[in-house]
């Protein structure tokens, strides 16, 4: 093969580190000819840089996959998007294939509190394509004497065997497959 067109049929993004083991061992970029990255929290103007030029240049998919949460949130839209920082010479084929409310109940996955001190997330979770229902559980609004405060939940609280169900089900839905 010759050129990334000819080699994946998908840039896979995944806001946390750590979970390289499980996709190697269960081969999951050479399943479905995937490349796997990931960068720690906001992604970095490199990592902007290379989706624009593989996913733009090449018409290459990118799949993101976060947390529900607040980060996760801005994570998955600043990463396809032109911020102050970085404007987007290519147009990008994104799809947020992160956490929702319908996964989180589907799967019973267990919520976390979170503290939001006196920052309003529910404009960001908004803009960031969150729904009134997600913002609902998201954010509760102002709590006297401790701030904005909701819940949250992170991708590890999947099983590793719900993990890759779930993310082979995204995966297959939108027709990703060996190229």
């Amino acid at each position: 093969t010759r050129g990334p067109e000819r080699r994946y049929g998908a840039i896979l993004f995944i806001e946390k580190e750590g979970f390289m083991p499980l996709f190697n061992k269960v081969k999951l970029a050479q399943r479905y000819d995937i490349a796997i990255m990931s960068t720690k929290g906001m992604s970095v103007t490199a990592a902007r840089e290379m989706v624009d030029e593989l996913c733009g240049e090449h018409d290459i998919p990118l799949l993101i996959l976060r947390d529900f949460d607040k980060a996760g949130f801005s994570i998955a839209h600043t990463l396809a998007n032109d911020t102050d920082r970085y404007s987007f010479s290519n147009e990008i084929r994104m799809h947020d294939l992160g956490l929702r409310l319908d996964d989180v109940e589907a799967y019973e996955l267990p919520r976390e509190s979170v503290s939001y001190g006196k920052t309003n997330p529910e404009w960001n979770l908004r803009q960031n394509g969150a729904t009134e229902e997600e913002i609902a559980v998201l954010s509760h609004g102002w709590q006297v004497g401790e701030g904005y405060s909701g819940e949250r939940v992170e991708l590890n609280a999947f099983t590793s065997d719900q993990l890759i169900e779930w993310i082979e089900g995204k995966i297959d839905d939108l027709g990703i497959k060996k190229v």
